[in-house]
């Protein structure tokens, strides 16, 4: 099965999804962001108190893999499978679809540089879009952090960086 499933990275990496080029990123002050979704690559509902804390009004949603066909998921967790997506790269979950009809206000990316990650972060929709430097997918992101950071940090790091921008800009 992981030989299919290296089959289906390969035309997946082939197929080439670009982001919106006319898509504007949209940095908005701590509390104003609603709908945020974090993409790691184990679940990270564990960070949802310390997400909770820095972006008091946000809807917080999931994105990460999973080693079982089979989505068992709770609610605002979004996890998907190889087989989850055709040799195309055609998305065959259907909650995997409604995950790309939506709109985020923020996205922030802790995972590795990998094809599925890389294909389905290009899929999602999101007004500002932060992840860690050094990755092939970091041409996708509005704002770098430093990659040698731990995901505390990160959370650190981007809360300052997003403070700092949204009150220069309205100032």
């Amino acid at each position: 099965m992981a030989g299919a499933d290296n089959i289906k990275k390969l035309f997946i990496k082939q197929k080439n999804v670009e982001r919106d080029l006319n898509r504007k990123p949209i940095l908005k002050a701590l509390d104003q962001y609603t709908e945020i979704l974090l993409i790691a690559d184990s679940d990270p509902s564990y960070k949802e108190a310390e997400l909770n804390t820095a972006f008091k009004n946000a809807k917080l949603s999931f994105l990460y893999p999973r080693e079982n066909k089979e989505d068992q998921s709770a609610h605002g967790s979004y996890s998907y499978h190889p087989n989850d997506l055709n040799l195309t790269g055609k998305i065959k979950n259907d909650k995997l679809k409604q995950l790309l009809q939506m709109q985020f206000d923020l996205i922030l990316d802790l995972s590795a540089d990998e094809t599925l990650n890389q294909f389905l972060l290009k899929k999602v929709s999101g007004s500002f879009i932060i992840g860690k430097k050094g990755k092939e997918k970091s041409s996708m992101y509005d704002l770098l952090v430093t990659e040698n950071i731990s995901d505390e940090e990160f959370l650190q790091t981007i809360t300052q960086q997003i403070t700092l921008l949204s009150q220069n800009g309205n100032k």
